[in-house]
């Protein structure tokens, strides 16, 4: 294992562990904080769709974070479901796979 994937390993077991592992997009429930992975299948001006092996699922971005992303990479996203909305959900936080982390700012 070389050391940047050991790193990459080592990160992403710290970030799971402090959120008590991935939730199955199918299986959130509002408003607690949870960490989703799933690959980016589209993306429009503040917001992007992810899928997993159970659904698909809106996340609400900044525009200068979804246009980061590219369509067919996964990523982890921590945030909550919104209340109001059970199809979307905020986030706060995304890590690419390699590691590189996309913080947002919560209003």
């Amino acid at each position: 294992m070389t050391p940047k994937s050991l790193f990459l390993c080592l990160s992403m077991t710290l970030s799971l562990a402090s959120c008590g592992g991935t939730t199955s997009i199918s299986d959130l429930e509002p408003p607690k904080g949870t960490h989703i992975m799933g690959k980016v299948i589209s993306k429009d001006d503040e917001e992007f769709t992810i899928q997993d092996d159970t659904a698909t699922l809106t996340i609400e971005a900044t525009e200068a974070i979804v246009g980061k992303l590219i369509i067919g990479e996964t990523v982890g996203v921590f945030g909550n479901l919104d209340e109001d909305d059970l199809g979307e959900f905020e986030a706060y936080r995304i890590v690419r796979a390699d590691g590189t982390e996309l913080k947002l700012l919560i209003d």
